[in-house]
C-alpha cells in the first residue's frame, strides 16, 4: 500500500467511497442528503480545481483502499489542520490504513506548522470515535451547537 496526494485520475474511485460515506452519515443523521454519482463527481473536481482542499490515497496497484481529505484553516498567525474526511472502502476496514491515512495528514500539518489538528464525529457514530481516540484525538463536547441554515 502506497499513500499519495489524490489526482484527478482518481475521482472516478473516489467518487465510490464518498458515496459510502453518504450512506452512512445519513444512517445517523436523515437530513444528510446522498447526492448523485454525478454530482459527488463535480464536488470533488471543484475541490481539486481550487486546491483548498487535499486528498491523500491509500492505494494498491489496481485499487484505492480509503481517503482523507483535509484543508488548513488560519486563524491570525496560527494554522489548525482540520481533517473533513477519512473514508476506507467497506472491504478494507481495521486493517490500519486510516491510521496511516491520519499519520500523513500529521505530517502535513507539522510540515506547514499547524498548531493542532481538528475533525467531527458525530456523538451517535461510536466506531469512528473509538478509532480517533486510538490515535490520540481527544473528544470534546463544547458549550456550543451546530449551527446550520438551509440555503435556498
Amino acid at each position: 500500500m502506497k499513500i499519495q496526494k489524490a489526482t484527478e485520475k482518481d475521482i472516478e474511485e473516489l467518487s465510490i467511497l464518498m458515496r459510502q460515506e453518504d450512506v452512512c452519515e445519513h444512517s445517523f443523521d436523515s437530513s444528510v442528503l446522498i447526492p448523485s454519482m454525478k454530482e459527488t463527481k463535480e464536488n470533488i473536481k471543484e475541490s481539486f480545481k481550487d486546491k483548498s482542499t487535499i486528498f491523500f490515497v491509500a492505494k494498491t496497484r489496481e485499487d484505492i483502499l480509503g481517503t482523507i481529505s483535509i484543508s488548513i484553516d488560519k486563524r491570525g498567525n496560527k494554522k489548525i489542520g482540520r481533517i473533513q474526511d477519512i473514508i476506507i472502502d467497506e472491504k478494507h476496514r481495521r486493517k490500519g490504513i486510516g491510521k496511516e491515512l491520519v499519520k500523513k495528514a500529521e505530517g502535513y500539518f507539522k510540515n506547514r506548522k499547524c498548531i493542532k489538528m481538528q475533525s467531527f464525529v458525530r456523538e451517535k457514530n461510536i466506531n469512528s470515535q473509538n478509532f480517533w481516540k486510538k490515535q490520540g484525538f481527544f473528544l470534546e463536547k463544547t458549550n456550543g451547537f451546530v449551527i446550520t441554515k438551509k440555503l435556498k
